[in-house]
C-alpha cells in the first residue's frame, strides 16, 4: 500500500518525499521521490502512528526507537486513516510472530537451565554466560532490537538483558551448598581428619570461574586450600595433572605438596612462581638452563661485583664522576673514597647490588627511568652513575645463559603469549596472594588469557602484605576485584592462633592503615583477658626467666622477633642453655611470616627502629607509586601487625630508651580494651 502527497506538491516541492510507501513483502515502509528512497524496517519503528488533520492536508507522524520521527505531509484525511489502519495490522502481526518465536526460544533456554540447576552442583559464571549468549544469538537471528522484548517482555528483558538470571543462578547454588555442606563436612573428617568451620567449608564449595578468598591471620587458609584440592579432586572436577598452585616461597610449597601425599594425591603440581616459570623456558627452549649462581652464593656475586666496578673505574673520567658523586652524597657504607680498591665492603657491594637490581626489575629505558628520578638529584645521578654496571649485569646473564628470578618470569610470560607453551592448567591456584607483584601478576594473566577456559583460586590477606621492597605491590590484591571483576569472594574470619584479646588489638591497629579489604576477625577462644604487654628490654631477663619458671617438663616456644637482624637481643645466646622449658628462637619480622610461637617478644620497638624510619631515597621510591612516606608507614604497620598475630598465648613489647608511635599506640589500645 501507498499513500500520495497532493500532487500540486509533487510538482512544486520535487525534492520532497511525496510517497510513503507500506510494504507488506518485507515488513518496511519506504519514502520516495523521482531521485531516491529511505527505507525503515519494522525492527526500527516504535509502532506508534498517528494523525494530525489540517485545515487542508493531514500530517502522518511515526516514531523511530531512536526517538526520531517520520513525518509525511500534504496527505488526504481519508488516505491517512487507512494507510494507519493498514500499518496497525502489518505491524501488529509482524510483531506478534517475533513475540511467539521469543516465547518459544525463551521457554527453550529457560528448560536447559532448569536441567542445569537440577544437576545438583554449583554453577559457575561462565556457564550462566552460555545461556545469555544463547538467547543474544537467537533475537540477533531473529532481528529484533532489545527495546522490543523490554516493552512487551519485561520480565525476559530484566532476565537475560538485566542479568536477572545470575541472582537466581547465585541463589540456587547457596541453597545447594546449605543443602550439601553436612555431607562434605562428615566427609572431610571421616576420610581426611580435617575439621572445618562454616566459612572454610564455604570457601571450599564455591567453586565459580574467579574465587577469591580472604583469609585473617591463623584462619586456616592452607587447611582450604588443600581441602580445595581434595573436593574437587574427589568430586572429578579435574584430573591431579590439569591443577597449579603456584606459591612465593619454598617452604609453603612442600607443605601442601607434604599434605596432599599424605592423603594420596602426589600428582597435583604444587610449585614456586620461579620453578614454574623455569620449567616453561626449559621446554620452550629444549633446554637446561638454571638460575645465576649469585641468588645462593653471595661471595661470588660480590666479587664479580667488586671485579666490574674496579674495571669500569679505571676510566679516569668514570672514576671522577664517582669520586664527585661520593663527596656530594656519600656512597652508602663508605667511609673514604681515593682509589678503586676502597670499594670493598660488603655493606657497599650490597648496597650497589640492591641498585642494579632496582634498574632490572623496573623493565624501563634508561631515558624512562632517567626522567622519572629528575626531581631527585641522587638517586638520578645514581642511575646514571650505576647504568654501565646494571649492562655488565646483563651481558653476564647472556654470555652465561644464565637466568634470574626476574628474567626467568618475564620469558615465561612471553612464551606463554606467544603459544608457545601448551601445557596449560584449568585450575590455577595462587597461595597468599598479598604477595603478588606486576610480573607474577602479567604471568597468571597470560595463563588466564590462553584460549582453554581456566579457573582461578586464590587466598591471601592484606594486612599482611610485606614484602614491598621485594616487589609485592599491596594494591593488586586490594583491586582484586577490579582486575577480576568477576570474583566470587568469600571470608575466613575465624583465628584459631591467639585469644579474643590479641584478635581486638592486633585488629584495631591495623585497620588504622587506609585503603584495605575490610574484614572481621573473630577468634575462637573467647579469652578476653590481657595478653599484650608492654616493657623495656632490660626486663626481659626477670620475664624469661619466670615463664620458665611457670611450666615444669613442658617445653613453651619463644619467638624473638626483630626489625632488622641487629635488634637480636643478647639475652637470647645468655640465657638460651640455662632456661631448660623454654625453646628460644630470633626471627626477623618479615622471616616469621607465616611462623607461630606460644610466646612472642617484639623487641627493640624504639623511636626511628620500629616503624623504620629510611634515610636514603632508593630508585624503588620513584618507580613504584604505591612508595611514599606515608605508605612506608602502612607498610611498617602490616609488619608490626605480622610481628604481633605470630603469638598463641601472651605478646611482649619492648624498648629500648625511646618508645615509638607504634608501642605507644599498641598499648594504648590495649589499654582501653583491658
Amino acid at each position: 500500500m501507498q499513500v500520495k502527497a497532493h500532487i500540486l506538491i509533487r510538482f512544486l516541492l520535487r525534492h520532497t518525499y511525496h510517497i510513503l510507501v507500506l510494504n507488506s513483502n518485507n515488513n518496511s515502509i519506504s519514502l520516495h521521490n523521482k531521485e531516491k528512497n529511505l527505507s525503515f524496517q519494522f525492527n526500527s519503528l516504535l509502532g506508534e502512528i498517528a494523525i494530525e488533520r489540517g485545515f487542508v492536508f493531514t500530517t502522518i507522524r511515526i516514531k523511530l526507537f531512536d526517538e526520531r520521527v517520520i513525518k509525511f505531509k500534504w496527505v488526504s484525511w481519508k488516505c491517512a486513516k487507512r494507510f494507519s489502519s493498514e500499518f496497525h495490522y502489518l505491524f501488529e502481526s509482524w510483531l506478534k510472530d517475533k513475540l511467539t518465536k521469543v516465547d518459544t526460544i525463551v521457554n527453550l533456554v529457560n528448560k536447559d537451565i532448569q536441567k542445569l540447576i537440577e544437576q545438583q552442583r554449583y554453577i559457575k559464571q561462565s556457564e550462566v554466560d552460555s545461556f545469555v549468549q544463547k538467547f543474544e544469538l537467537k533475537m540477533k537471528q531473529l532481528d529484533l532490537l532489545p527495546e522490543y522484548i523490554k516493552i512487551y517482555r519485561k520480565e525476559v528483558y530484566e532476565f537475560f538483558e538485566e542479568k536477572m538470571i545470575y541472582d537466581l543462578i547465585d541463589k540456587s547454588n547457596q541453597a545447594w551448598i546449605k543443602k550439601v555442606s553436612n555431607h562434605w563436612d562428615n566427609w572431610f573428617q571421616a576420610n581426611h581428619n580435617i575439621s572445618l568451620n562454616s566459612s572454610q567449608l564455604k570457601s571450599i564449595l564455591v567453586d565459580d570461574d574467579i574465587n577469591f578468598v580472604l583469609a585473617g591471620a591463623g584462619s586456616g587458609k592452607t587447611t582450604v586450600l588443600v581441602g580445595k584440592l581434595l573436593y574437587l579432586l574427589e568430586n572429578k572436577s579435574y584430573l591431579e595433572d590439569e591443577i597449579l598452585c603456584l606459591t612465593f616461597g619454598k617452604d609453603a610449597a612442600k607443605e601442601i605438596q607434604d599434605r596432599l601425599k599424605k592423603r594420596g594425591f602426589a600428582k597435583c603440581k604444587v610449585q614456586t612462581f620461579h620453578s614454574y616459570a623455569l620449567s616453561i623456558v626449559n621446554e620452550v627452549e629444549n633446554n637446561n638452563r638454571t638460575l645465576t649462581e649469585f641468588i645462593s652464593n653471595q661471595t661470588q656475586k660480590r666479587l664479580w661485583l667488586q671485579s666490574k666496578i674496579y674495571k669500569l673505574l679505571e676510566n679516569t673520567h668514570i672514576f671522577v664522576k664517582w669520586k664527585r658523586y661520593h663527596s656530594d652524597f656519600k656512597i652508602f657504607g663508605l667511609c673514604k673514597f681515593e682509589k678503586p680498591q676502597d670499594i670493598k665492603s660488603n655493606t657497599t657491594l650490597e648496597y650497589i647490588w640492591s641498585r642494579i637490581m632496582e634498574i632490572h626489575n623496573s623493565d624501563l629505558s634508561k631515558k624512562d627511568i632517567i626522567n622519572k628520578t629528575l626531581n631527585n638529584e641522587k638517586v638520578h645521578k645514581e642511575v646514571l652513575l650505576f647504568w654501565p654496571l646494571y649492562k655488565q649485569y646483563l651481558l653476564y646473564l647472556k654470555e652465561s645463559a644464565k637466568l634470574d628470578f626476574h628474567t626467568t618470569i618475564v620469558d615465561a610470560t612471553k612464551y606463554i603469549k606467544k603459544n608457545k607453551f601448551q601445557n596449560i592448567p584449568k585450575l590455577l591456584m595462587v597461595d597468599e596472594f598479598q604477595d603478588i607483584s606486576q610480573i607474577r601478576l602479567n604471568l597468571l594473566m597470560s595463563i588466564l588469557n590462553t584460549r582453554k577456559p581456566i579457573s582461578l583460586f586464590a587466598v591471601g590477606d592484606d594486612w599482611q602484605s610485606i614484602f614491598n621492597f621485594a616487589g609485592s605491590r599491596v594494591s593488586l590484591m586490594t583491586n582484586f576485584q577490579n582486575l577480576f571483576p568477576r570474583t566470587k569472594l568469600t571470608r575466613l574470619n575465624k583465628t584459631y592462633r591467639y585469644n579474643q584479646f590479641i584478635s581486638t588489638v592486633s585488629s584495631k591497629f591495623i585497620t588504622k592503615n587506609k585503603n584495605q579489604l575490610k574484614k572481621v576477625t573473630q577468634s575462637n577462644d573467647m579469652n578476653n583477658s590481657k595478653s599484650i604487654f608492654f616493657t623495656k628490654n632490660d626486663n626481659l631477663e626477670n620475664i624469661l626467666i619466670k615463664l620458665n619458671n611457670s611450666y615444669d617438663k613442658n617445653i613453651q616456644n619463644i619467638l624473638f622477633l626483630g626489625r632488622t637482624k641487629k635488634d637480636k637481643p643478647h639475652i637470647i645466646s645468655l640465657l638460651k642453655d640455662n632456661l631448660k622449658n623454654l625453646k628460644i628462637k630470633f626471627m626477623t619480622c618479615h622471616e616469621s611470616k607465616g611462623q607461630e610461637a606460644d610466646y612472642v617478644f617484639i623487641t627493640n620497638v624504639d623511636q626511628g627502629k620500629f616503624p623504620l624510619e629510611r634515610n636514603l631515597a632508593t630508585l624503588n621510591d620513584y618507580l613504584n607509586s604505591e612508595s611514599s612516606e606515608v605508605n612506608d608507614e602502612m607498610e611498617e604497620r602490616r609488619l608490626f601487625y605480622v610481628a604481633i598475630t605470630r603469638a598463641k598465648k601472651k605478646v611482649w613489647v619492648s624498648y629500648q630508651t625511646n618508645p615509638s608511635k607504634f608501642y605507644l599506640e599498641l598499648k594504648k589500645i590495649s589499654d582501653l580494651k583491658h
